[in-house]
């Protein structure tokens, strides 16, 4: 029952306050609303959701009651600003790029339709990290699929190259701020 006055309650809310905003304030405050009620009720916790498209890049961030905050940044075909320059990155066209950061670091994501074949790619990925200090920890490839993962000081980078119509190669690389 209490969810249910919850909702009920900031539906009403979002219906008030929307008399004297444009659509698209409307839309968007709706939006942010609604997922902050959902994550408020899962964690029992308190939190405020700032959606800012102004940016070159769009961009989210949920703030906790103590203080924590997490914003999850959409890069679109731009390498985040703060993606680690001794990770290599293979030439190509960035499809898709994006972070996600908090206190405690913070997690970019690429994916790259790469210009070199898939071979290449593979042997090209583990030398070039190996000669930036990376230390390889799995190296695993099957067919036309591989993945690679590699960890320096408190910072870890997984690699997976697909060869399907295209040679696609992801980035999923963990930056530690302590």
């Amino acid at each position: 029952m209490k969810r249910i006055n919850y909702y009920l309650l900031s539906a009403v809310f979002v219906i008030l306050i929307s008399g004297c905003k444009s659509e698209e304030e409307k839309q968007k405050e709706a939006a942010e609303n609604l997922i902050e009620n959902l994550i408020e009720n899962v964690t029992d916790q308190n939190i405020d959701i700032n959606v800012d498209k102004a940016k070159e890049s769009s961009e989210i961030t949920i703030n906790g009651e103590n203080g924590e905050s997490v914003t999850v940044t959409n890069n679109e075909k731009t390498i985040p600003k703060n993606f680690p320059d001794d990770v290599y990155l293979v030439k190509g066209n960035i499809e898709t790029a994006g972070s996600i950061n908090s206190q405690e670091g913070e997690l970019i994501t690429i994916s790259i339709f790469a210009s070199e074949s898939f071979n290449t790619l593979v042997s090209d990925i583990k030398k070039q990290m190996e000669a930036k200090a990376w230390k390889s920890t799995m190296n695993m490839t099957t067919g036309t699929e591989s993945v690679q993962i590699f960890t320096k000081n408190k910072n870890s980078a997984t690699i997976t190259i697909a060869n399907e119509d295209k040679v696609t190669v992801n980035y999923l690389v963990s930056v530690s701020k302590k």
